[in-house]
């Protein structure tokens, strides 16, 4: 072998060991930018999870948020329109007292208070309403002494052991959750 073949020999060698590595270089610069991409690609999955995940939350804590203060306001309206309808009540009751109907009415409680503490039962009305009730009735009031409520009437024993407050205020305070309940249904 010649010299010349020895460098040619040599040169050719190098270059395939060059071309080699360039090859093998090239498969490791793929492979790396194939692990780059795909590292990226799960990164940015997991990101967009992330996200979605708390643009989720936050709508749900908006959406609770906002269920919560439609109910606050829904309340709000229910208690407004109770207090409306107990005003609107208390109104009628006090129109009622001026009513034949009412003096009637006043009668029937007087003969049911009656029947319940005995004959010696005594009286307390409005003074209005004294002027009103028939003799029978009237001999039965306590002197001196006046209803303040906005109707109806007290009735209680001679000895003051027993009593029956059928005014207008107790006999709404006695039913307080059933009007409640009628009112926050209108």
């Amino acid at each position: 072998m010649s010299l010349e073949d020895l460098v040619r020999e040599v040169r050719d060698r190098t270059e395939r060991e060059l071309q080699a590595i360039l090859t093998r270089s090239e498969q490791e610069r793929a492979e790396i930018s194939r692990q780059a991409e795909q590292e990226i690609s799960r990164i940015n999955e997991l990101e967009e999870k992330e996200s979605a995940h708390e643009v989720e939350v936050e709508a749900n804590r908006t959406r609770a948020e906002a269920r919560l203060q439609a109910r606050k306001v829904l309340d709000e309206a229910k208690e407004r329109r109770i207090q409306e309808g107990r005003l609107l009540l208390n109104q009628r009751l006090k129109a009622f007292t001026s009513t034949p109907e009412y003096i009637q009415m006043l009668q029937r409680m007087a003969d049911a208070a009656i029947a319940v503490l005995g004959e010696d039962t005594r009286l307390v009305v409005r003074k209005e309403d004294a002027q009103q009730l028939p003799p029978y009735l009237s001999i039965r009031m306590l002197k001196g002494r006046n209803l303040t409520a906005m109707g109806g009437l007290v009735a209680e024993t001679s000895d003051g052991k027993r009593r029956i407050s059928m005014s207008f205020e107790d006999l709404l305070r006695w039913k307080e959750d059933q009007i409640t309940e009628i009112l926050a249904r209108q």
